[in-house]
């Protein structure tokens, strides 16, 4: 709400963005002034070798996004990561700030603040973008791609989304809960998938990592 700018636009201080960048994101808005947010591409600049359990369903949890070279809308499930993304201001008059009970503080992993916003923009009937020519490397230090990591993040998604959730009464919590079941069925399907292709470390992670967000979902507290 300081911003004196029409277009505010978010970076991780661990990002390194496009020589163009700022010029690409303006050309953006402008051709597309339908537009309530951008979100654009994030790719990984690993610092050691990536580990052998990690598959493409975990890469949000590294802040990575690529949906290819094109400009399309995001769908209903997806939406864009605060490493790389950029919002109207009017759209915070609108609609309100990021709500202070999510995302990070101190040394915990909680997260969802942009999710809540983007989902309050689409209520609102709002268009959300994904655009690839404002890209980003994320720079992933080998104490991101470690299991304890891994394993903090997952009960800090579990733990943001019972937070998130219970703001908006108990139909909201439980409809997520059962969300959450049906990500069980999805994640015992991979689970079977990579065995049968000889890839069983990274079924079993995203067996442990849903064992994780429902723990933080269920137990509301972080590991």
């Amino acid at each position: 709400t300081e911003s004196s700018g029409e277009i505010c636009i978010f970076l991780d201080d661990d990002a390194v963005a496009c020589k163009n960048y700022f010029s690409e994101v303006s050309k953006f808005f402008k051709e597309y002034d339908d537009a309530a947010a951008m979100g654009g591409k994030i790719l990984p600049r690993f610092e050691t070798k990536p580990p052998a359990w990690m598959s493409h369903f975990l890469l949000p949890l590294f802040a990575l996004i690529d949906k290819g070279n094109k400009v399309q809308l995001f769908s209903d499930r997806h939406y864009p990561i605060g490493a790389n993304m950029a919002v109207r201001k009017r759209m915070f008059e609108q609609y309100g700030v990021f709500d202070p009970n999510l995302g990070r503080r101190g040394n915990n992993m909680e997260g969802g603040e942009e999710k809540d916003l983007f989902l309050r923009l689409r209520a609102g009937g709002e268009k959300i973008y994904y655009c690839p020519a404002p890209w980003v490397y994320h720079i992933l230090p080998e104490t991101r791609t470690v299991i304890p990591f891994l394993r903090k993040q997952a009960y800090g998604v579990g733990y943001s989304e019972r937070i998130r959730t219970g703001n908006k009464g108990k139909t909201a919590v439980m409809a997520r809960f059962a969300g959450e079941l049906f990500r069980w069925g999805a994640s015992i399907i991979l689970l079977f998938y990579y065995v049968c292709t000889f890839r069983p470390a990274k079924g079993i992670t995203l067996v442990r990592f849903r064992w994780w967000v429902t723990s933080g979902f269920v137990l509301k507290r972080l590991n």
